[in-house]
């Protein structure tokens, strides 16, 4: 029977005795021997194969029959019909007659060749997709494909935004890596075809399909295979091309491995997208290229909710008869699953869900039309937008053919049963058992077979768990694997014996299928009872041993023999000694890590610990690290008896070279911290509680007492009773405190007492911190006493006057807002007086300012004496003072308040050697007859006080409506007169000077006018002052010297015989520009001659700051202009400083000229200027000269020059330039 059995497996077969003598074979296996039966029957292994081969499969039948089973294993062969070689997979069974002897060896082989080269191709794939490549996933991909795949070119192109265009990202040539970035246009090319999954392959003469393809001809390409690159969502983005100089066919190896590789090159760029998906991907392909299957594949679940098949590789045709590409084309290999079979494939395909798992066997209609079995792995993923299912399957057919023949052995499979030590029972698909072996009886305490054949076998043996809980039948494992024609193993679950009693099993539980029929299930089981027992006893023991020796990083154990020789190294002795465990093991501890100078006490000890049985005191050691540099350790030591290595030395080191680096920061992190601690310039303290345990010299210094009287106080004892705020100083405290232990930790401000009862105030910040295992507060203080005295100065001089701490503006508007609100109450009225000292910028500047200073205090203090202690007196700056008089009854009394202000004023001061005389002049507004709001009575009360000024000084005005018309007026000419200069509306008219006979034109006068458009002609005397307020007069006196030095220049470039010209200068322009430098520049730049230029100067010019004028003066002489002094007599003379000043005429006001034929004064001053300048070799020019009586006696008098209306009018230059042509 067994020798039919022979002949009708598929399969390559053979049966033997149990002394290697072939019995049997089938037509296969003639092959393999070239014979026909008759000729191997009868001989062994060495009669047919080489010595190593027939002894390897000797030794394979032995492994079989010592395993009591099947026994699998893999041996090449050469087929001697036609010499090729075949890897063959050998299932060796040994079989048994009735009575259990060995009978023989039954041998069954199949050819997986293809299988395990494609195996072999996809598990360096799956290595390769598996591995981190840090130098570029790209790279390493097509490296390795060209690697894999032995092809002289390849390259991993992605498609452009342009989708009519790749560009080349990762490139491999002729065994270099090729620049990435290249682009290249798809049309003409194969790739064309491939991003559209029209055509992968060509396998020859790919250059004459593609003639435009110009890569392919540079390359001299014969060969081309790609594979299209799809990215998360199933859609291409890209290729991976292959391209050889040689043909090169289209194996299911290169498909494989193209898709895997094509697939991982898609991850990479998924997991540059997004990690997640990344991880997705990577899951995917790891679980597809780690299945050693005849055929793995993958689907996607279409709308209908079938699976479609997008992916395959394996022996699709080995295993359904169909290549890869005709089972894509079929879309699923359902249609090839028996009728029967549906059901299963339903069940464990169809309905699979989202991250569920089936391992399963069906039967397939084969396209050559043969039955076969299928195991089946299968699981469905989430991808992206559906679900994705991946899959295995193995052709265990076979298997099941060697399983029905020994089925069909009944005697012998009873034979077997009843000698097997195992219980072995059998069930229907109800449950039901069908049979069970005498182990079986005899562990769950029946006596008979019948007493469990038909019966329930769940209720019996299988009711509860371990724990005494009803085990559900519809939960059973035995159950549900045999309904889904699966094997289950289960080693946590207990049978049940018929006494009541249960026991510790491990089954194994296997389908039966008679004619591809599901018939139940052959349980088998053993008590485990004493290997639980012993499994735990065990598990706890490795347990405590592995954790200690493996899983403590911080514990470096080693063994040793007597010799010193290293038996066991762990992780942590590697990391710490630098040894791994290959390097260590089996050399002596002394040349590893002792020091040479510690080598002979180290032997001593070791013969010590092991005669004595016992290790040695623990301590630190410096031992040697595989570097050369020392490794600080605290070693322990134990002698232990082990069973497998006799007497053993362990070590126990641990590391100190962190724990003394961490003693070395600590102490210069304490150092560092006293160092800061008693550096620090602000005040440090350390608080247990409220009491001080440690403070910095800073501290005391603020408390101006030594460290050891503060150490022990408590924050309510450094502090005076009550704060700032009028709080019990201790009860804030301990609020503070408190808020800083919660977290608060803001600064703020404290008032403290010294150790001598003074005060100060100080900011502190309170910060939480654990000393060792109490809570403690760190205290920072910094002395805030002379900021808040800066402050309080702020503040005061904020409102009021730094000299003479009058309150300034700020204040007095201030004051005057309560001032007026008290008067709308009660209907009075308050008046404001704007005085101005008379006379106190001549002191000042003649003086100095530190007697001015003292003059404003004194000024001060009589001031004071005018008014009540209701009234305000304020400086605004300079020697400007406002009196605001509060709750007048009628407007005398300011009237009163001022004449007493004046009257004072006026006495002389004292101070120092000096008798000062000054005065003041008053301006008076009244609140509310002169205006309602502060800015404008004061503006009122101003005006005022410019005309008291006005009026001759030491007086007093109230305002009226024609001051301020008056105001308005010089501000209306202010506002035109800034836009003047730039409008042009400025010109000279120039004045002649004759000779005292009328004869000859001595010189002119340049005079300026303004013609406003809107305004019309201003007189000089109406601008001139104005000009002057404003600071104006100084650019239109520049513009004055370089107009008339222009047309002085002019003229003489015309040829006219030009004689000197005068033009005036303000004290202003004298005192405040760069007169000389002007000047100069302006002579320069026209050309003229500096004594053509006269310069007229006021008799106040000259006597203020009379050293400065001095110098500027003789400056102007040595540049060779004339000066002269205007309006003499008019101002205050002083003989002394005329001499000093050598001006070179003196020119008699046209004042004095006018009545000098009636008013015998103004003839005597005359005179008197004439007989001056002459003593003084001055010229004389008199002004204003009008009628023949004046020229009568100025000429009598002697005057050299005159001008006035009765020799010529101010006329324009053309005019005057009549006049130098009738010279």
């Amino acid at each position: 029977m067994l020798r039919a059995l022979v002949r009708t497996i598929p399969e390559l077969a053979w049966l033997k005795d149990d002394n290697g003598v072939y019995l049997a074979c089938n037509s296969r296996c003639e092959r393999v021997f070239g014979a026909p039966e008759a000729d191997i029957v009868g001989k062994t292994d060495h009669d047919l194969f080489d010595k190593d081969l027939a002894d390897a499969f000797c030794e394979h039948d032995r492994m079989a029959i010592a395993a009591g089973g099947p026994s699998v294993n893999e041996e090449w062969v050469t087929y001697a019909d036609d010499g090729h070689r075949e890897l063959l997979e050998t299932i060796k069974t040994p079989m048994l007659d009735a009575a259990g002897r060995l009978i023989g060896v039954l041998g069954i082989a199949r050819n997986v060749t293809e299988h395990r080269t494609l195996e072999t191709t996809l598990r360096s794939t799956a290595d390769f997709v598996s591995q981190h490549h840090p130098g570029g996933c790209f790279d390493a991909l097509v490296q390795f494909a060209a690697r894999i795949f032995d092809v002289d070119y390849v390259h991993l192109a992605l498609l452009e935004p342009d989708p009519a265009k790749v560009r080349v990202v990762a490139a491999w040539a002729d065994g270099a890596r090729l620049e990435p970035g290249y682009v290249y246009a798809l049309a003409g090319t194969p790739c064309e075809h491939v991003l559209q999954k029209a055509h992968k392959c060509y396998s020859d003469h790919v250059q004459q399909l593609f003639p435009r393809d110009g890569d392919l001809q540079t390359r001299h390409a014969e060969a081309y295979i790609g594979e299209p690159v799809l990215d998360g969502r199933g859609e291409v983005v890209g290729l991976i091309v292959l391209v050889s100089r040689k043909p090169m066919p289209y194996s299911r190896t290169i498909e494989a491995g193209m898709r895997i590789l094509a697939a991982r090159a898609g991850a990479e760029l998924v997991r540059q997208q997004a990690e997640t998906n990344l991880r997705i991907n990577e899951e995917r392909h790891r679980r597809i290229t780690s299945i050693t299957s005849d055929f793995i594949f993958s689907c996607v679940r279409d709308a209908d909710g079938t699976f479609r098949i997008d992916w395959c590789a394996g022996q699709a045709r080995g295993v359904f008869g169909y290549s890869n590409d005709e089972l894509i084309a079929r879309g699923c290999w359902r249609c090839s699953v028996v009728t029967d079979d549906q059901p299963v494939f339903e069940r464990n395909v169809t309905q699979l869900g989202p991250g569920e798992s089936r391992d399963f066997t069906l039967r397939i209609n084969h396209a050559d039309g043969s039955l076969r079995w299928l195991r089946c792995y299968v699981r469905v993923e989430d991808d992206v937008r559906r679900h994705r299912l991946y899959g295995a399957c193995q052709d265990v057919t076979a298997q099941h053919l060697a399983e029905a023949a020994l089925r069909n052995s009944q005697e012998r499979l009873r034979l077997i049963l009843d000698n097997a030590a195992e219980a072995i029972y059998g069930a229907d698909t109800k449950g039901i058992c069908t049979f069970a072996n005498k182990a079986c009886l005899r562990m769950l305490g029946y006596e008979r077979e019948a007493d469990l054949v038909g019966k329930s076998l769940h209720e019996l043996i299988h009711h509860s768990y371990p724990d005494g809980r009803p085990y559900p039948k519809g939960q059973c494992h035995v159950r549900l694997s045999t309904l889904e024609g699966q094997s289950t193993h289960v080693e946590d679950e207990v049978h049940w014996r018929v006494d009541g009693s249960s026991f510790p099993v491990e089954y194994w539980s296997h389908p039966m299928v008679r004619d591809g029929e599901l018939v139940g299930a052959v349980v088998t089981f053993v008590d485990i009872s004493e290997r639980k027992a012993a499994e735990n006893a065990l598990r706890a023991s490795e347990a405590r041993f592995r954790g200690i020796f493996e899983n403590v990083d911080a514990l470096a154990i080693q063994g040793y023999a007597s010799d010193g020789t290293v038996t066991y190294w762990n992780q942590a002795s590697e990391n710490l000694y630098g040894y791994t465990a290959a390097e260590a093991t089996g050399r002596s501890l002394l040349d590893l890590i002792i020091p040479p100078a510690a080598r002979a006490e180290v032997r001593g000890a070791i013969d010590w610990m092991f005669e004595n049985k016992q290790g040695i005191p623990a301590g630190r050691l410096e031992l040697m690290h595989k570097g050369g540099y020392g490794v600080p350790v605290y070693s322990s030591h134990t002698v232990v008896d082990t069973p497998d290595q006799g007497t053993t030395l362990f070590c126990l080191d641990v590391d100190l070279s962190e724990l003394e680096r961490a003693e070395q920061a600590q102490r210069e992190s304490e150092a560092r911290y006293r160092a800061l601690f008693e550096a620090s310039g602000d005040g440090i303290a350390v608080l247990r509680g409220d009491t001080v345990v440690d403070c910095n010299d800073a501290i005391c210094r603020m408390f101006r007492c030594e460290c050891r009287q503060i150490i022990g106080q408590s924050i309510a004892q450094l502090s005076p009773p009550q704060q700032t705020d009028s709080q019990p100083s201790a009860d804030v405290a301990q609020a503070r405190l408190a808020g800083a232990q919660a977290g608060d930790t803001g600064v703020y401000e404290w008032r403290h007492r010294r150790m001598d009862g003074t005060l100060f105030d100080a900011e502190v910040n309170l910060t939480p911190v654990r000393l060792g295992d109490e809570a403690h507060l760190i205290t920072t203080i910094r002395d805030i006493s002379e900021r808040k005295q800066t402050e309080a100065r702020i503040e005061f001089l904020a409102h009021h006057d730094a000299l003479t701490g009058l309150p300034n503006r700020v204040l007095l508007r201030d004051r005057f807002e309560h001032a007026r609100a008290y008067c709308e109450r009660n209907g009075s009225s308050l008046a404001m007086l704007f005085i101005d000292l008379d006379n106190f910028k001549a002191v000042n500047d003649s003086l100095g300012h530190a007697l001015g200073d003292e003059l404003l205090k004194a000024v001060v203090q009589r001031l004071d004496q005018c008014v009540r202690d209701t009234d305000t007196v304020s400086r605004q700056g300079g020697d400007e003072f406002i009196v605001l008089l509060h709750d007048l009854p009628d407007p005398g009394t300011a009237e009163r308040v001022a004449g007493e202000v004046l009257l004072r004023l006026i006495e002389p001061f004292r101070i120092d050697d000096h008798v000062l005389n000054s005065g003041g002049s008053i301006g008076i507004a009244l609140y509310p007859a002169d205006g309602r709001d502060f800015d404008s009575l004061l503006q009122k009360a101003d005006t005022a006080m410019y005309n008291a000024k006005a009026a001759g000084r030491n007086t007093y005005r109230f305002f009226t409506e024609a001051m301020n018309a008056r105001v308005r007026e010089h501000m209306r000419l202010q506002s035109h007169l800034h836009r003047a200069p730039v409008n042009a509306q400025f010109h000279l008219v120039y004045q002649p000077k004759y000779s005292i006979d009328g004869t000859r034109l001595t010189g002119f006068e340049a005079l300026l006018r303004w013609n406003d458009p809107e305004l019309g002609e201003i007189a000089p005397a109406r601008f001139v002052p104005v000009a002057e307020d404003c600071g104006l007069i100084i650019p239109i006196g520049s513009w004055v010297m370089e107009e008339a030095c222009r047309q002085i220049s002019a003229w003489r470039a015309a040829g006219f015989a030009v004689p000197p010209v005068s033009i005036n200068l303000s004290a202003l322009q004298f005192h405040r520009s760069s007169l000389v430098d002007s000047v100069a520049a302006v002579l320069a730049e026209t050309g003229v001659p500096p004594s053509l230029l006269e310069l007229e100067l006021t008799e106040s010019i000259l006597l203020q700051d009379v050293e400065h004028t001095l110098a500027t003066v003789r400056a102007l002489k040595n540049l060779g202009v004339g000066l002269s002094i205007d309006d003499f007599g008019t101002g205050y003379s002083s003989l002394a400083y005329l001499k000093r000043f050598a001006v070179d005429k003196l020119k008699i006001d046209q004042g004095f000229v006018r009545d000098i034929g009636s008013d015998p004064d103004d003839a005597a001053i005359v005179r008197a200027v004439i007989q001056l300048a002459r003593s003084l070799r001055l010229g004389t020019v008199a002004e204003g000269v009008e009628t023949e009586e004046q020229l009568a006696f100025l000429r009598a008098e002697g005057c050299e020059e005159v001008q006035g209306f009765l020799f010529g009018q101010p006329q324009p230059a053309e005019a005057a330039q009549g006049l130098l042509a009738r010279c």
